[in-house]
């Protein structure tokens, strides 16, 4: 939502789609409309920051993921400079500073992500009577630190359970078939210690970050791990099969999704008091033009995105992201954070970028409606009229 103007022209880009005055009009006044409330209604909501721990932590001291898999076998997948999570931000041994820059920032929450098979090394918990074994007391303790830090800041922690880093032991790695049952109710078993072990403190809880995305990119197109595809697809692709895998692992998520709520609210909402639910990625799409054709394309599209779940209460937004990490697929060429990381130096002091300083202006200044007349789009494309488009300066 802090990006609505971004969605939607990135998507009215993608989609080749051209946009009339008239659209772009109504489309300019609903993003004013969404800007002039967060402003006024700034103080009631929760701006927060967050990051994804296969792109920050690093891989000391946690069993092999996915993405380690993928990107060890296609180091080109991982980013034209061949990057990989193996070294990244060094979180896992200096959370402080992270929770340091969030100090600085003055943000009141924190979205992080449990690293899968840092809290169970091997993907699978192994049970013998009532004592669960498999689990890595020194990830659990890494966790409960940082929610402990984050605490003791006046920071509310956002956590999520699945950011796409499966444990490369879960079969749902190896063959698709398999996700049905066993790796199903592993992340079952998964999400039960981490309910068990944070839950006294976490009372915000997501499932699986972005639904949409690991059967499209992972299985339909094979751009993320584990890279699957068919061959007519992309020939780089070792095995799959676009057709229909993406939507056995669309259908294996939502089951895990609902198996896991159902787990959390009948055995901890109770006593924890807590509350849980999932992210979707999402985008908005406008007919090409006004023909019944395109106007069904368009609903059609705005399902596969948005008709997993209806409805969106928003009490906060999160910037994405708190510092500059490991970006899947684009390696370290590039650098979203809000803070400056020394990949070179992990120890060294996180500082603000410009888009830091602005967002910790934004964050303490009197609140104030923006200019009717502010130009959203100026850095992005804009259309003139139907047969013409210019691109503004960047």
């Amino acid at each position: 939502m802090q990006c609505a103007s971004y969605h939607l022209e990135d998507e009215a880009n993608e989609c080749g789609s051209k946009l009339s005055r008239k659209h772009l009009d109504k489309a300019l006044s609903k993003i004013r409309q969404t800007r002039k409330y967060v402003a006024m209604r700034k103080e009631k909501k929760s701006f927060s920051d967050l990051n994804s721990e296969d792109k920050i932590e690093g891989a000391k001291g946690r069993g092999l993921n996915v993405w380690d898999g993928f990107t060890h076998r296609y180091p080109e997948k991982g980013g034209p400079d061949l990057g990989n999570g193996d070294n990244t931000c060094g979180s896992y041994e200096h959370w402080q500073k992270d929770i340091d820059v969030m100090t600085k920032l003055g943000v009141d929450g924190y979205r992080f992500s449990l690293a899968w098979s840092r809290i169970i090394p091997a993907g699978k918990v192994k049970k013998v009577g009532k004592e669960k074994r498999g689990i890595n007391e020194a990830g659990v303790k890494y966790y409960n630190d940082l929610i402990d830090g984050l605490l003791a800041k006046n920071i509310t922690p956002f956590v999520t359970l699945f950011h796409w880093d499966l444990p490369k032991f879960c079969k749902m790695s190896m063959k698709v078939s398999c996700t049905a049952i066993s790796c199903i109710d592993d992340f079952k078993d998964y999400a039960d210690i981490c309910f068990d072990r944070f839950g006294d403190r976490v009372k915000n809880w997501i499932t699986i970050n972005q639904l949409y995305t690991v059967p499209t990119r992972g299985y339909a197109m094979g751009t993320d791990a584990p890279g699957r595809c068919s061959y007519w697809l992309n020939k780089d692709c070792y095995a799959g099969d676009s057709g229909r895998e993406p939507y056995i692992v669309a259908h294996n998520q939502l089951l895990a999704h609902a198996k896991v709520v159902h787990l959390y609210r009948k055995k901890y909402k109770p006593k924890q008091g807590g509350q849980i639910g999932v992210v979707m990625i999402t985008r908005w799409f406008i007919p090409y033009d006004s023909t019944e054709a395109n106007k069904k394309a368009t609903e059609r599209n705005k399902e596969f995105f948005l008709g997993w779940e209806s409805g969106c209460n928003v009490k906060g937004y999160f910037a994405w992201s708190l510092g500059d990490n490991y970006e899947f697929g684009k390696g370290f060429t590039v650098r979203y954070g809000l803070s400056y990381v020394n990949f070179t130096n992990t120890t060294a002091d996180r500082v603000l970028k410009t888009s830091g300083k602005w967002y910790k202006q934004f964050l303490n200044s009197t609140t104030k409606v923006p200019d009717e007349n502010q130009n959203f789009l100026r850095s992005r494309l804009f259309f003139e009229n139907r047969e013409q488009k210019k691109v503004a300066d960047a």
